[in-house]
């Protein structure tokens, strides 16, 4: 069986100005890979959005997803028991990386990740050779659309690679 491994969690706040909004809006982004892929000698590991939204979105999907680290699905940072952790330890890091997240202005720069460098949004599809800022827009617009139609799930791989450091 195949477990989803999380090896890291950035939030990044983007202030509600930037969409004329009062709201500030969150992305969430995640370095994970499946346990049983691999490229040479190591586990496959990409970027990507996790979640995108207001802080109470972003939440209400870290409660959903939550489910996979009690049953085993999801693991933190390695897999088997060193990895495992409770559907509340998730929320929980979830939530504390909401709390402490950073200021993040797409028009400037990536999502700082630490020491490590910058983590870059680039679009695919439709939002192929669009710049970050276009690109967020556009997540905004779809996240309000789909508060109306709630009969498809976001899949934001669909729209946008993101790409930074840690990778395999």
């Amino acid at each position: 069986m195949s477990t989803q491994i999380y090896y890291e969690m950035v939030v990044a706040r983007i202030p509600g100005d930037f969409f004329g909004s009062q709201e500030d809006m969150f992305i969430q982004l995640t370095l994970d890979g499946s346990s049983n892929t691999y490229c040479g000698d190591k586990r496959v590991r990409r970027w990507h959005i996790e979640s995108f939204g207001n802080r109470e979105e972003i939440i209400a999907n870290a409660i959903a997803h939550a489910k996979y680290f009690d049953n085993g699905c999801s693991s933190w940072k390695s897999n088997g028991a060193s990895g495992y952790i409770t559907a509340q330890q998730w929320i929980r890091k979830v939530r504390t990386a909401v709390d402490k997240a950073a200021e993040w202005n797409p028009e400037l720069w990536g999502v700082t990740f630490g020491q490590q460098g910058t983590i870059s949004l680039s679009g695919l599809n439709e939002l192929a050779g669009k710049d970050q800022a276009d690109i967020v827009r556009f997540f905004y617009n779809l996240i309000i659309d789909a508060s109306r139609d709630m009969s498809r799930p976001l899949q934001f791989f669909e729209y946008v690679r993101v790409n930074g450091p840690g990778t395999v």
